[in-house]
């Protein structure tokens, strides 16, 4: 599985743990961490920006998950059926 697609789970499960649509990098990295994933903050923090649709993006195939609503803040865009 990509670094997005396991951002992507994260970020839904966040949401529905938390109980409010707003996480952070940080609680992304941690959720994945726990739950072993391989890749590195140097891979997350860059996909963050990927999937976000309101963040400077040059010559990368976006994907327009997250909405980035403050400093290191960001709302799920898409949620999973």
């Amino acid at each position: 599985m990509t670094a997005h697609e396991q951002m992507l789970i994260a970020a839904n499960l966040l949401v529905v743990v938390k109980g409010i649509n707003e996480f952070s990098s940080a609680e992304i990295f941690s959720l994945l961490q726990c739950a072993g994933s391989d890749y590195p903050i140097t891979t997350i923090h860059p996909e963050m920006l990927r999937c976000c649709i309101n963040c400077p993006r040059e010559h990368e195939t976006p994907h327009d998950y997250f909405e980035k609503i403050d400093r290191d803040k960001y709302r799920l865009v898409k949620k999973l059926s």
